[in-house]
């Protein structure tokens, strides 16, 4: 039953009753109000991700400019805090010096190597 379900799961009981009845989560409801799709913010975060491998840490401006060219218009601070909330595993560090192996492994055969596969 619902309710030993909602028990068994540590779940409130709305949140599974309609889940099982096919409505949608609010992140799902408001992806049309979003400015980059649920697949752009993916190629973002890779591309985060990828930069930070690579010992260039991307910091706001560079997301944001990013993330704007994206769209084709200016996105906003709050968006970028949205964005973050949205992206736990996405963590804004200050820059450390890259181990001498990493910084070896930097080179455009690799990283043409990244795009390549993409």
């Amino acid at each position: 039953s619902l309710c030993q379900a909602t028990q068994d799961f540590d779940m409130k009981y709305s949140t599974l009753h309609n889940r099982f009845h096919g409505m949608r989560t609010q992140a799902e409801a408001h992806e049309a109000q979003m400015k980059l799709t649920p697949a752009e913010e993916a190629i973002l975060v890779d591309w985060i991700k990828v930069q930070g491998w690579c010992g260039v840490p991307v910091t706001y401006e560079p997301l944001i400019d990013h993330a704007s060219a994206i769209v084709g218009t200016n996105v906003c601070k709050s968006w970028y805090h949205r964005f973050m909330k949205r992206h736990p595993d996405i963590l804004v560090h200050n820059p450390q010096a890259l181990e001498k192996c990493h910084a070896n492994n930097v080179n455009k055969a690799t990283i043409d190597g990244f795009y390549n596969i993409i």
